[in-house]
């Protein structure tokens, strides 16, 4: 009888063995795979479409174009830009830079025309990002103004994608998006130079000068 016990006992404990080795493994982490299209969704879910120009996203190799009910795009240029400036508190970073050609839809000319009188033309677009790394909030504009190698000058007031990217930044606030400035010859530019504004604080004293981000193609 105390043998079968003890049979008994090492069977059972070989069963709860070998169900915890079946069972939902410790290790929690996505796939490679699952990860990767998980970043993907998260990408899709916090993009938010300009009203304006249509979405450029899949063109990533010159003479590309796209169209949507906004327009037709056609990249003339990238660089897919990672630079970085400090200016006082606040840090920019330049992510990617396209060139591009837009007819715009019909039923878009009459905001165009604010910018252009041209029924289709080259732009600049900027995506950047700047954060305040302080504890104290900061004003900030990415884009004081923007010169080309073709010696065209642009101000913040030529900015067309209207993301509101300048202004206050809170402390330790972060702020994304895109800014476009309408060019001549865009696939003659060999670089564009971006000056930022003043870093300045709440008694509006100037933190730190603006600094120039320059991109080459």
């Amino acid at each position: 009888m105390k043998r079968l016990s003890w049979i008994f006992a090492v069977l059972l404990a070989a069963g709860c063995s070998n169900s915890q080795q079946q069972g939902v493994p410790t290790n929690t982490e996505l796939p490679a795979a699952e990860a990767k299209t998980a970043i993907e969704i998260k990408e899709a879910d916090t993009y938010v479409p300009n009203p304006q120009v249509t979405d450029d996203r899949a063109l990533i190799k010159e003479g590309q174009n796209v169209s949507d009910g906004k327009g037709e795009l056609t990249l003339l240029r990238l660089q897919a830009a990672d630079k970085q400036e400090q200016i006082g508190p606040v840090q920019i970073t330049v992510n990617e830079v396209k060139i591009m050609h837009f007819k715009p839809d019909y039923s878009m000319i009459d905001f165009f025309h604010m910018y252009t009188h041209e029924e289709e033309f080259d732009f600049i677009k900027l995506n950047v990002l700047i954060e305040n790394t302080d504890g104290e909030p900061v004003q900030f504009n990415p884009a004081a103004r923007l010169k080309t190698s073709n010696d065209e000058l642009k101000t913040w007031e030529d900015d067309f994608y209207l993301e509101e990217l300048a202004g206050q930044l809170g402390p330790g606030e972060v702020k994304s998006g895109s800014m476009g400035f309408i060019v001549e010859k865009g696939s003659e530019i060999q670089w564009i130079e971006l000056l930022t504004s003043d870093a300045v604080n709440g008694e509006k004293s100037i933190i730190e000068q603006g600094k120039s981000v320059r991109v080459e193609f």
